[in-house]
C-alpha cells in the first residue's frame, strides 16, 4: 500500500511488481505512482480513505487474486528493467 499523495516516479511500485506483488496507491493529481498502475492487473488506484484502501486489500486477498496478478505484475515491471533502460538511453545518445 502506497498511500502517498505526492509521490514522484514511485520506484517502490516497480520494486513490488518485480516481486509479483500488486500495489494499492492513491488517486491524487500529485501522485505520479498512480500512472504506473494498470487497474486490476498490477494493482489498484483508490481514494485516500481507510474504507477504500481496505476494500482493495480484501479484493487482492480474496479468491487468490494476488496469485492471478503475480505474472502481470512481473511483466509490467520488466518495462523498467535497468538494462533495458540503459540500452534505450544509449540509443538516444548515439543518435
Amino acid at each position: 500500500v502506497l498511500p502517498s499523495t505526492r509521490e514522484g516516479f514511485g520506484i517502490v511500485v516497480i520494486e513490488a511488481n518485480a516481486c509479483g506483488i500488486p500495489v494499492i496507491t492513491i488517486d491524487y493529481k500529485d501522485n505520479a505512482a498512480r500512472n504506473l498502475i494498470e487497474e486490476g492487473k498490477n494493482g489498484f488506484v483508490c481514494q485516500l480513505n481507510e474504507e477504500e484502501i481496505a476494500q482493495r486489500i480484501m479484493r487482492i486477498l480474496e479468491n487468490n487474486s494476488c496469485r492471478k496478478m503475480e505474472e502481470a505484475c512481473k511483466d509490467l515491471a520488466k518495462k523498467y528493467d535497468w538494462n533495458k533502460i540503459v540500452d534505450e538511453i544509449e540509443g538516444v545518445y548515439s543518435k
